[in-house]
């Protein structure tokens, strides 16, 4: 079964349509970065050689040494929020000292609660050399992914000369992603296989480029209140050809949801650490029977490119996307079993871009891509679809407004194909990205 190339545009979509200064203006040691704030009367900000003032953390309990707190002139107290850079931002509720060792215990803090005044703001471009810094995680679930609990698996890069490759294993799977800067993009591999070495029973792939992109963002408080608050991706660019391949992955009604991924690249404004988020999300539904000799096949090619982001006025946040272009094209589809029906799906959103401040995922947007291939009998019908979707959302809580996040599909596009006499084309079992919650293909 094939299915002939087309393409979609859709144009300027938009949807829902200073003082004592904790930084300077513009930091020379980070270029594009401003950070130029008046703390509150009762933040402590431990930063330069006072942040070695930390000892330990679990989370909540936070240990110093007594000496060097009293060398950076800092004490702590109840109700104090302390900033150790590049660390945490907590609220202290209780505080002990004894063998020169100083214990807070805390909770979770907000960026209105340390900044009474001021602007935070940076530009930052994903070049390819970030990846060099970055690392791979594999989580067994989003939750897990945020918050580094839960199983996890965590590999550094592979570094030949402009080639950063990572390998991670986990739950049964091994995700193999290689990127090679080439100048303003990259050129992008990934294969993720179920099974052990040389007893592989599905792998998916895919190849393509990315180009290089801006993040670019900026943060104001007033009287220790979020003022307004503006984000957006730039530039972002992504052709990718995908492709499955399963034999025999299983039997009956197999349903797999491949664990979380996503390379982090820190980088900091003033004292306040932060990442960007290059998520590598996956997901699989497979009934594909082994004693049935069945298996299923399915590649197409994707492209997108456009920008989007969020805004808040102090009262409203809008999320909006400028969607430049989006294709889908050389769709080719085959299943092949005994007798017995096959379905097979696989998705992948790539790249999910993420924004963290202090841990926390404040804004993101993924560009997924889908297909699927399937054989029914009576009579036999072979049929197969492929579908971009791009979401994005944002939950600002970190910054000081604990409602206000929001989830929403920017753009989708489907088509379906399937052989003449086939009653009905590709009728899949759903299955989703955890970020959007929107199906593969519906039933």
């Amino acid at each position: 079964t094939r299915l002939e190339g087309t393409r979609l545009v859709d144009q300027a979509l938009l949807l829902a349509a200073g003082c004592d200064s904790g930084g300077p203006d513009d930091d020379p040691s980070q270029p594009g970065v401003t950070y130029d704030v008046e703390y509150a009367d009762d933040a402590v900000v431990l930063e330069g050689d006072a942040a070695d003032a930390l000892l330990s953390s679990d989370g909540t309990r936070y240990t110093f040494d007594a000496d060097a707190l009293d060398a950076a002139g800092a004490e702590l107290a109840a109700g104090q929020v302390v900033l150790v850079e590049g660390t945490a931002l907590r609220r202290i509720t209780a505080v002990s000292e004894s063998g020169g060792r100083v214990v807070a215990e805390t909770d979770d803090a907000t960026l209105d609660e340390l900044i009474e005044n001021g602007t935070l703001a940076w530009e930052q471009e994903v070049d390819f050399g970030a990846f060099t810094r970055a690392s791979l995680v594999m989580a067994e679930d989003e939750a897990a992914l945020r918050t580094g609990s839960g199983r996890t698996s965590t590999c550094s890069p592979t570094i030949a000369g402009t080639t950063v490759t990572f390998e991670c294993s986990i739950d049964g799977y091994t995700l193999r992603f290689q990127i090679v800067a080439q100048g303003e993009s990259a050129t992008v591999q990934y294969q993720v296989t179920k099974g052990g070495a040389g007893n592989s029973t599905a792998s998916f792939t895919g190849t393509g480029t990315m180009s290089r992109f801006t993040q670019d963002a900026q943060i104001e408080y007033r009287g220790g209140a979020l003022e307004s608050a503006r984000y957006e991706n730039d530039g972002l660019q992504v052709q990718m050809e995908v492709r499955l391949a399963a034999a025999g992955s299983g039997s009956g009604d197999l349903d797999y949801k491949l664990p979380v991924a996503a390379l982090k690249i820190p980088f900091s404004v003033g004292p306040i650490p932060m990442h960007i988020g290059i998520g590598l999300q996956v997901v699989a539904s497979l009934d594909v029977p082994l004693e049935a000799s069945a298996s299923a096949t399915a590649s197409a090619t994707f492209s997108y490119n456009g920008a989007t982001g969020f805004s808040f006025d102090g009262s409203e946040a809008q999320t909006q996307a400028t969607v430049n272009g989006h294709d889908f094209t050389d769709g080719n589809f085959d299943s092949a079993s005994l007798f017995t029906p096959v379905d097979a799906q696989f998705g992948i959103a790539f790249p999910r871009v993420s924004l963290h401040v202090l841990s926390q995922e404040v804004a993101w947007v993924h560009t997924g891509f889908t297909l699927g291939s399937r054989i029914t009998f009576g009579p036999v019908c072979k049929s197969g679809y492929t579908r971009l979707l791009v979401d994005g959302g944002y939950s600002i809580s970190v910054l000081g407004v604990p409602l206000l996040e929001e989830k929403r599909t920017l753009a989708e596009r489907e088509r379906r194909a399937s052989q003449d006499g086939c009653a009905d084309a590709a009728r899949s079992r759903p299955a989703t990205f955890g970020a959007g919650g929107v199906p593969l293909a519906s039933r």
